[in-house]
């Protein structure tokens, strides 16, 4: 019986974070703007992006991520009939910093990612 509480203690030990994503609080500034559309009839599209630095904490206050964001001006040249620009989010993983539960950094796992907004490709993250 304590050989198997041992090994079930060891697994645990291993296994990602396991945050409850649902009830994260965000921190930081976000910018308002607009951009054309272009259909058949043109129309101003509202959206936000983040910009400078943001945290995220659980209920609890417990850090689980926190960095930089960059922006960039994104080009649309095959939808609506016409371009337009935007400006997006992105991050550098080398601004960012992440934690566990015991507030351990932590290379960020892919629900981490998701959770700052990256757009997760095939990067190398932890599981």
């Amino acid at each position: 019986m304590l050989l198997n509480l041992l090994i079930i203690s060891c697994k645990n030990n291993n296994k990602t974070e396991n945050w409850n994503y649902e009830n994260v609080i965000e921190i930081g500034k976000t910018k308002d703007t607009t951009y054309i559309w272009c259909s058949i009839t043109p129309y101003e599209d509202k959206y936000s992006y983040r910009i400078g630095n943001w945290e995220f904490r659980t209920e609890d206050s417990l850090k689980i991520a926190n960095g930089t964001y960059n922006v960039f001006m994104n080009e649309i040249w095959d939808k609506g009939g016409c371009p337009y620009e935007y400006l997006e989010n992105s991050i550098d993983l080398n601004k960012w910093e992440f934690w566990n539960s015991k507030g351990q950094k932590i290379k960020p796992t892919k629900k981490m990612l998701e959770l700052v907004d990256y757009k997760v490709k095939e990067i190398e993250v932890a599981e």
